[in-house]
């Protein structure tokens, strides 16, 4: 696979690279994923590239999926087993992963809107978010917001990247119909 400039990684969230896995089963709010990527022996915990927390993108089309993983497990057959297989390659091992369904990214005018304008579907590719692509997403809501939108604030940091925090107004994060007492 061809390797991507940081350029080229905040247009596009489908970066060879950061390929996680597959989707294995659709609900109406999140998605089942196989995440073969999500296991590494303790020993090397930082080949690890799909944990809780993690923003990722489902690739659908004309549409990027924004999605969040909020939970990984093996499956029950695995969860027996492991302790004694704890030396053995861990590319063995089938993780799975919940990912809650966030927000939709148009591929041809590069708008990122809040909910879905489409469902993935079984065997859609996940990719991990790149940090650079994350922060263009950032970047672009914050100049679309007016100035009574608010002063930009961290909203946090990409835990796969030394890059710069997120940084979102009040307005971007909150909405219209939404308020944080």
């Amino acid at each position: 696979s061809e390797v991507m400039s940081d350029d080229d990684k905040s247009r596009t969230p489908f970066d060879a690279t950061l390929l996680i896995g597959t989707i294995a089963e659709v609900h109406p709010d999140h998605v089942i994923v196989n995440l073969p990527a999500a296991a590494a022996p303790p020993e090397s915990r930082a080949r690890i590239k799909a944990s809780v927390g993690d923003f990722v993108f489902v690739e659908c089309e004309h549409f990027a999926i924004m999605a969040r993983i909020t939970e990984t497990q093996l499956s029950p057959q695995q969860r027996l087993a492991v302790q004694s297989r704890f030396g053995d390659d861990p590319a063995r091992l089938d993780p799975l992963g919940r990912a809650q369904l966030l927000a939709t990214w148009h591929v041809s005018n590069r708008e990122l809107t809040r909910g879905l304008s489409v469902h993935p579907r079984l065997g859609d590719r996940i990719f991990l978010a790149a940090p650079q692509f994350l922060e263009s997403l950032g970047d672009a809501a914050n100049s679309a917001n007016d100035k009574s939108a608010g002063t930009p604030f961290q909203l946090g940091t990409v835990s796969i990247s030394t890059a710069p925090p997120v940084m979102v107004t009040p307005k971007a994060l909150v909405g219209r119909h939404c308020c944080i007492l």
